[in-house]
């Protein structure tokens, strides 16, 4: 996590700073081949190559650009037969460029604004995984300040002009690290319709509204019919719909993410393709705890071409996924939620009433550190009382235990206000879990 921290926060040092004899286009060259943003970088490797040749012979560099003034000396070196044409070409240049001064200094301006909020979402978006990777703790106060940085970049967007796409594509990150998915899907629609389109940000735009798709749709299922259908297909067609041909976007291409093509294998129910993608995902970036979740559900759905892909529960009940999840993400509620339903499904299949009840005692210790995560919320509270109702019924060679723990988290909710709450209202909206909404 240091590490990452280092590379999204601290800027290259300079060349020039190591060594007076680094020429500034040889230091230019260097610094764009090692820029943060990926937009900024070299395209390729031919090109990086080609620029140093270029630097070589004396000729104008493309890493930075050269300034007008720049190239026309590095011309008059090359030719000076053509100095008196690029004196007058270099008078005409100084004689229009004073008009545009004031628009490219206040573009610059707010570029190197745009810059600071986006490497601000970088970092926290950042030490939020971080955080996730410690045991439970309150995560509350890097979350407020999170919010206070967007509440800027918002107030900020009018003064973008065409830079406020990106804008809205750096809002959508951090409202994406909130799980906020209205707001997120929201920025990222902005973003997209605006023109800022990446494979990065088709991949981040399309889950944004395949997630904000699921949440929606299982709200709605609260109505009557056939306000409910109507409803859920009004959802689809609004984000849906969309969020799946944005995914398709770089389908087939060398500029697909493995994640979106996983969730193009997932739409149409190839899982052996979904896990085969998603672990392409991890072997880049194997922090992304998003990426083992959506493998672990899948897993859920789909266990034999799990075991294919050696994500299934072994003689220990321990998968590559689980492990992985189990030990990157202690401190993630939402990972924590996931481990608990998968440790509960896989109970169902033991091999043996040991196993079983090992299985069970993982369940109940992932959902609990769900719960101390999130102790005003009902949902993991729920999950907590329904694991113990089923495991006194599968699990009866250890009924006394699973009495006292059910009566452990009973005595727990009940020291929690907000908790008994947050259950009240959950029952009153629904039946039991469904009601205690999404996660």
């Amino acid at each position: 996590a240091d590490l990452l921290l280092q590379i999204q926060e601290r800027d290259p040092v300079r060349p020039s700073l190591l060594s007076r004899a680094v020429p500034a286009d040889l230091e230019a060259i260097l610094l764009k081949a090692m820029a943060k943003a990926p937009e900024e970088r070299y395209a390729t490797a031919l090109a990086f190559a080609d620029d140093l040749e270029r630097w070589l012979k004396g000729m104008p560099i493309l890493a930075r650009p050269s300034s007008w003034a720049g190239r026309v000396a590095k011309r008059v070196r090359r030719n000076p037969g053509a100095s008196l044409s690029l004196a007058v070409l270099l008078l005409v240049s100084l004689a229009g460029a004073g008009w545009a001064a004031h628009d490219a200094a206040q573009r610059r301006h707010t570029k190197m604004l745009l810059q600071t909020f986006s490497e601000d979402m970088r970092t926290l978006e950042l030490r939020l995984y971080a955080m996730r990777m410690l045991p439970p703790e309150d995560h509350r106060s890097i979350e407020k300040d999170l919010r206070e940085r967007l509440k800027r970049i918002e107030a900020s967007l009018g003064d973008m002009g065409d830079l406020a796409p990106a804008g809205h594509y750096a809002l959508g990150l951090g409202y994406r690290s909130l799980r906020e998915w209205e707001p997120s899907a929201r920025h990222f629609k902005a973003a997209w319709e605006g023109g800022f389109r990446t494979p990065d940000s088709a991949e981040a735009t399309g889950i944004a509204y395949g997630i904000l798709t699921t949440v929606l749709s299982r709200q709605a299922e609260a109505l009557p019919e056939p306000a409910r259908g109507k409803a859920q297909a009004d959802i689809q067609r609004q984000w849906g719909d969309p969020g799946a041909r944005i995914l398709a976007t770089y389908a087939g291409t060398p500029q697909e993410t493995p994640y979106c093509a996983a969730m193009e294998a997932y739409h149409h129910k190839d899982f052996d393709g979904v896990f085969e993608h998603c672990l392409e995902a991890v072997r880049r970036q194997p922090w992304q705890v998003s990426d083992w979740r959506f493998m672990l559900s899948c897993a859920m759905e789909d266990p034999a071409a799990a075991a294919r892909h050696g994500l299934a529960p072994d003689a220990d009940g321990y998968s590559t996924a689980v492990r992985r999840l189990t030990l990157t993400a202690p401190g993630d509620e939402v990972s924590q939620e996931v481990l608990g339903e998968y440790w509960s499904r896989s109970a169902e299949a033991a091999p043996t009433a040991a196993a079983r009840h090992q299985r069970l005692l993982r369940a109940f210790a992932a959902l609990e550190n769900a719960r101390a995560i999130g102790p005003d919320e009902a949902y993991p509270f729920q999950k907590t009382m329904d694991l113990c109702e089923d495991a006194l019924a599968s699990d009866r060679g250890h009924a006394t235990e699973w009495r006292e723990r059910r009566d452990q988290a009973l005595a727990l909710a009940s020291r929690e206000p907000a908790l008994a709450q947050a259950v009240a209202e959950a029952r009153r909206e629904g039946d039991g879990l469904q009601g205690a909404g999404p996660r």
